[in-house]
């Protein structure tokens, strides 16, 4: 009876040392998990997020993240490793050729990738249209909107709040919904 409940209680610990490593774990899924699971805050001004911010593009060039004030810009967060940011790529793209007026910047978390190359390469394989492609090489930008998980989505309007921000995928269907009522 004694040797059996030792087992059990063997059995609960490893179990519950498994589930916390399993947690904190970098699986794309615990990801998304994590940052659907954050409290939201309040409505952020992205005029201080944005001001006097910059990142390498793709091509080679410089992004100020400060031009973009007063206009409609949406963000999203990716890596070339996360299948539901693959997911999240084809939404972008199918809304990219349906709105006028908004910029789109894709964010690679280049940290969290093998190399910069490994990102070309995944983006090679897309037909990206007009999405601007930054490189958050140090994280900054990660820091500096607080992305918890992938894909992370944020509508900054002409005034420079964020309208709103989607921890998670989220369908063309929603983000043009989030674009065509956002009224700044």
């Amino acid at each position: 009876m004694f040797r059996q409940r030792i087992q059990w209680l063997a059995l609960c610990l490893m179990l519950f040392i498994g589930g916390a490593f399993y947690l904190q774990s970098s699986n794309d899924y615990i990801l998304v998990e994590k940052a659907m699971s954050s409290k939201e805050s309040e409505k952020m001004q992205a005029e201080n997020m944005l001001s006097g911010f910059q990142l390498p593009t793709l091509e080679g060039s410089t992004l100020e993240f400060e031009e973009l004030l007063g206009e409609k810009t949406f963000i999203f967060f990716f890596a070339s490793w996360c299948h539901v940011c693959a997911g999240q790529w084809e939404e972008v793209l199918k809304v990219e050729q349906q709105v006028e007026n908004v910029n789109i910047i894709a964010i690679n978390l280049t940290q969290e990738e093998q190399n910069t190359e490994q990102v070309k390469q995944y983006l090679n394989y897309k037909d990206i249209g007009d999405v601007q492609v930054a490189l958050d090489e140090k994280g900054e930008a990660r820091q500096r909107f607080g992305v918890i998980g992938i894909p992370t989505s944020f509508l900054i309007n002409k005034d420079g709040e964020i309208e709103t921000r989607s921890d998670g995928f989220m369908s063309s269907e929603q983000l043009l919904t989030r674009i065509k009522t956002s009224d700044r």
